[in-house]
């Protein structure tokens, strides 16, 4: 049935049982109409997609410009309003995911490992402060590259959070080390354990922050030097995998310049206090 005389043809059975041509009981008549009606939520909806230059924006920059522009949609068109989706919706979810989910559980996960590794509650925390230090690095590296904040990046920031971690482990570990060979090799008696307990940290923070010094900077130099090629896209510029990159080479040098002069500072703060607040026991 193809076409209108066809149609005007097709026989239709009336109440009585009689078959009358569909003519005979309605006026057919061409008019224009949608093709389909899509709807999103329920809702009628209109689809508009689109894809950016990378080389003269980002989706982040041009999604808040036509947020921007249609910000008093719902005024100027009552009963209309604007949904962005695409890649930026998939951030928003990732952040979602990503920033209550994964990351803070992956945070515990290495704070009891660390708690049960060095018998303390306070010295796991001196070792994921470097955490927030490796993010604020994996930021300021992708502003300097002005790379999009995109998935495949947000995996690379979960990523640096266990590798930054790495440095600091090192780095406490063998101060630990140090305190105890200097509390096994020298004996005090009352007084000169309530001021030998600080000048005993000082010494071994100092030691164990020069002695483990080649060790931390070769460390993070071999993971950043791997990655460069990716970062600087030799054999092929990649705009997904050059933020990932991007996030850990910079997140990597902030961490480790923070392991090198603030972990050892914090250290001492931390275990100088606890030490000051435990009780001394005389025989």
């Amino acid at each position: 049935m193809n076409t209108i005389d066809a149609l005007s043809q097709m026989m239709i059975a009336t109440p009585s049982g009689i078959s009358v041509p569909l003519k005979d009981i309605a006026q057919i008549s061409r008019e224009n109409s949608l093709v389909d009606i899509k709807r999103f939520d329920v809702e009628r909806a209109i689809t508009v997609s689109a894809s950016v230059d990378r080389e003269v924006t980002s989706p982040a920059i041009a999604t808040q410009v036509l947020q921007a522009t249609f910000e008093d949609i719902g005024f100027r068109y009552p009963g209309y309003s604007l949904d962005f989706r695409g890649e930026f919706d998939q951030i928003l979810e990732s952040f979602k995911e990503l920033g209550l989910k994964l990351l803070p559980m992956g945070v515990m996960l290495m704070y009891f490992i660390l708690g049960a590794q060095f018998k303390s509650f306070l010295q796991p925390f001196i070792i994921l402060f470097a955490i927030p230090f490796g993010v604020i690095g994996a930021m300021v590296g992708l502003l300097i590259t002005q790379s999009t904040l995109s998935l495949i990046a947000l995996f690379g920031v979960v990523a640096l959070a266990g590798i930054v971690v790495n440095d600091s482990i090192v780095l406490i570990d063998f101060i630990n080390q140090r305190r105890n060979q200097n509390q096994k090799s020298k004996t005090y008696d009352d007084q000169e354990k309530a001021n030998g307990r600080v000048d005993e940290l000082r010494d071994a923070v100092l030691k164990g922050s020069r002695l483990r010094l080649r060790p931390i900077v070769l460390t993070s130099l071999t993971t950043i030097a791997g990655l460069i090629p990716m970062f600087l896209g030799l054999g092929g510029k990649s705009p997904i995998w050059q933020p990932l990159a991007s996030t850990i080479i910079f997140g990597l040098l902030f961490s480790t310049l923070l392991t090198l002069f603030v972990m050892p500072a914090l250290y001492y703060i931390i275990e100088g206090i606890r030490s000051k607040s435990q009780p001394n026991y005389t025989d």
